[in-house]
């Protein structure tokens, strides 16, 4: 980890997105421009490394989801990477080209991959064989396009 902390400080979830942000840092930049909000007795030097990071993630994955009904789009939700098989549950592999179309009229960015011939869990097996079996390269390819990959 970087810096002195060895840890996950408190428990809160925006704590854990900053510090993941931060640990992840070393290949994937986060960049995300939403301010944390804190008391700090009026001493900006008491913020350290991960109180300075935003909580608002940078993208998502949506793998296999279930889907909320009640989720909350605009153009500033975060960018989806979205993936399902075509033999998944129906909530599934007709709920997730829904919410793709849901977060394009949002004017949200998204891409969509819905694969042929395979259903739920499929997962990162070595066995995978078929177009499914290069899902994490096209992942690797949609992180990179928009700039969230970086050297080591």
């Amino acid at each position: 980890m970087s810096g002195s902390r060895t840890t996950l400080p408190r428990s809160c979830a925006g704590e854990a997105f900053s510090w993941l942000q931060i640990e992840a840092g070393s290949f994937i930049s986060c960049e995300a421009s939403t301010p944390l909000t804190r008391f700090d007795a009026g001493v900006d030097s008491s913020q350290d490394a991960i109180e300075r990071q935003s909580a608002k993630p940078a993208f998502q994955v949506l793998i296999y989801p279930a889907i909320p009904k009640d989720m909350k789009l605009s153009k500033e939700t975060p960018p989806a990477f979205l993936l399902c098989g075509e033999n998944d549950r129906q909530n599934i592999s007709q709920g997730l080209p829904e919410l793709y179309l849901s977060l394009k009229r949002a004017g949200a960015s998204a891409e969509l991959h819905v694969y042929s011939g395979v259903g739920h869990g499929f997962g990162m097996r070595e066995t995978l064989r078929g177009p499914v079996s290069l899902w994490t390269a096209r992942f690797h390819e949609w992180l990179d396009a928009r700039g969230l990959l970086k050297a080591k």
